[in-house]
């Protein structure tokens, strides 16, 4: 089979995790696919006075073209200049696109739970299905760690799901003790979804049964399912986002008797509409919270930097991630990826 020679662009705040991406694929891909020149892909965005915008990109004909792109503020206006960039690189006939998602856009919104509200994860695929339709070009798709898991069904014929659950497993496991350690999850949906990381571990695990009365109210603590009296309790969440259920949970494990209360999540959003950037980190660092693991698939390290935060430790995402997207350039399997024996391809 004839392997073209990839392309890498990303959206504006993506440009950091997007370049340690394509350093790890530079490494990691056959070197007959990577050009003399890298995988740059060269791109220039212009704003125009109305504040419409235009992508303008070099030649990419018959070449495998990757798009990065993760949720970045202004998370509207970065999600016009994916769109943007995507109609050019599609417009400029390329062989295949693949487009990644750290942490897809509008993932939140992705079911229709209350009457005549908005889907936008449905929409934002099928736009993207639209694409490879009308074009004839194929645009495959790839996840890491989406909202629910039924998002990927949205893209046709399917979206490629990877998980940083053993990322963050490894690194718990390399940063701290684990003498009577329980893995805490924040309801019984996410113990369901990532027990596989207490497996791991080989560590016991203990989950915080909430009850919602309606979809406007914030859920209330029923009881926590497990015992973390006197224990170390590391509370493992896929996202973190203004902070309200994080710091409800922390408390009722320290009023539960637990020792220690830690955090590990995958996508470290960490932002509260009306409040300024990092009040939400300024207030971990001021609570009971006394680590906090993530990875880095959502900007976060300047939002720490001026936050001074001392409790944050970041994990790299670029391995697995180019890994991932290796696997996929190279016809591989990716299930491989939720083997915690091959942490060694990406940790």
């Amino acid at each position: 089979m004839k392997f073209l020679k990839p392309i890498v662009f990303s959206t504006t705040g993506t440009t950091d995790l997007a370049k340690k991406i394509r350093l790890q694929l530079e490494r990691k891909l056959p070197q007959r696919l990577v050009s003399k020149k890298g995988m740059v892909g060269k791109m220039v965005v212009d704003k125009f006075s109305n504040e419409n915008l235009q992508v303008s990109i070099q030649n990419i004909r018959d070449h495998y073209v990757l798009i990065i792109h993760t949720q970045a503020p202004p998370v509207n206006e970065s999600l016009m200049e994916f769109f943007a960039l995507l109609d050019a690189v599609v417009r400029a006939k390329p062989a295949q696109v693949l487009i990644t998602f750290p942490y897809m856009p509008y993932s939140r919104s992705d079911r229709k739970d209350k009457a005549r509200i908005s889907v936008m994860a449905h929409r934002i695929a099928k736009i993207i299905n639209s694409y490879s339709l009308s074009s004839g070009i194929p645009i495959k798709v790839l996840l890491l760690d989406p909202h629910d898991a039924h998002i990927k069904h949205y893209f046709e014929p399917d979206g490629e799901e990877i998980t940083a659950m053993y990322l963050l497993a490894a690194g718990i496991k390399k940063i701290f003790d684990l003498d009577n350690t329980i893995i805490v999850f924040p309801d019984n949906g996410a113990a369901k979804k990532f027990d596989s990381i207490a497996h791991f571990l080989k560590l016991d695990i203990a989950y915080i049964d909430k009850r919602r009365d309606d979809h406007t109210e914030k859920p209330r603590i029923n009881k926590i399912v497990g015992e973390v009296k006197d224990k170390t309790c590391i509370l493992v969440d896929d996202e973190v986002l203004t902070g309200g259920t994080l710091f409800m949970d922390v408390e009722a494990l320290y009023k539960e008797g637990a020792k220690i209360v830690m955090i590990a999540v995958v996508h470290p959003i960490f932002s509260k509409k009306e409040e300024i950037e990092i009040s939400v980190i300024k207030r971990v660092e001021d609570s009971r919270i006394t680590k906090v693991i993530v990875s880095n698939t959502v900007p976060i390290e300047e939002k720490l930097r001026k936050a001074n935060a001392k409790k944050f430790i970041i994990l790299d995402s670029a391995p697995l991630i180019a890994e991932a997207i290796k696997r996929i350039i190279c016809s591989q399997s990716l299930s491989e990826l939720y083997n915690p024996k091959n942490l060694k391809f990406y940790s």
